[in-house]
C-alpha cells in the first residue's frame, strides 16, 4: 500500500494482454461485426456493391445507417471490390468484405486459437514459415486461375482464404514461440 496525503492506495495488477489476445479479441470482434451487420439492416439493403478498390463507391447507402453499419461498410467500400458473385449473403445483404477477405480473418481466428494448444508448438517456426509460403503460393495460384479464366469459385476462395490466414498466424506464433527460447 501506498499512502499520499492521508490517502490510501493499493496497488492494482494490471492484466497485461499478450499480442496474441489482442488480436484474438479485435479479430473476433471485427468478424462478429461483419456477420451482425446485415442483420441489424432491413433485408436485402445492401446488394450490388460492385466497386473499385480505393475508392468510396456506394456512401450513398451505408452513409445514413447507423455507426456501425457506416464504419463497417465504409472499410469495405474502401478495401474491397465487394463484387456480389464474391461475396457472402447474410440476409439478403452483400456481406462488407468478400469472400476471401472474411476467409482470411476466419483463418486468423482459427490460427489465434490453435496458437494456444500444445500441438502448435510441435510445429515449429520453419515448418509453419513452409506451411505459410504453401499458404501463399495456393492463394496466388487461386487467384490467377480464377482471374484468367473469369470464374468465381466460392468454396476454393473460402478455403485458401482460410489457409493462408491459418498459416500466417501459425507464422507469427511460432516465432513468438522461437524468441521465447531463446
Amino acid at each position: 500500500m501506498i499512502s499520499n496525503d492521508n490517502h490510501i492506495y493499493r496497488r492494482v495488477p494490471i492484466m497485461r494482454l499478450q499480442w496474441r489476445e489482442i488480436l484474438l479479441i479485435l479479430a473476433t470482434l471485427a468478424l462478429m461485426l461483419l456477420i451482425i451487420t446485415p442483420f441489424i439492416n432491413p433485408y436485402g439493403r445492401f446488394t450490388s456493391l460492385d466497386g473499385t478498390v480505393g475508392a468510396i463507391d456506394h456512401p450513398e447507402l451505408w452513409l445514413n445507417s447507423d455507426p456501425l453499419t457506416m464504419i463497417t461498410y465504409f472499410f469495405g467500400d474502401i478495401f474491397c471490390p465487394q463484387i456480389m458473385s464474391r461475396s457472402f449473403i447474410l440476409n439478403g445483404s452483400q456481406m462488407a468484405f468478400c469472400i476471401r477477405d472474411v476467409s482470411v480473418l476466419i483463418g486468423i481466428v482459427a490460427g489465434l486459437v490453435f496458437s494456444y494448444t500444445e500441438f502448435s508448438k510441435m510445429i515449429g517456426f520453419r515448418k509453419s514459415i513452409l506451411m505459410m509460403a504453401y499458404a501463399f503460393i495456393i492463394l496466388m495460384i487461386d487467384w490467377a486461375i480464377q482471374h484468367t479464366m473469369g470464374v468465381d469459385v466460392a468454396i476454393s476462395r473460402i478455403l485458401t482464404g482460410t489457409f493462408f490466414g491459418f498459416a500466417l498466424m501459425c507464422v507469427l506464433s511460432s516465432y513468438e514461440n522461437l524468441i521465447r527460447r531463446m
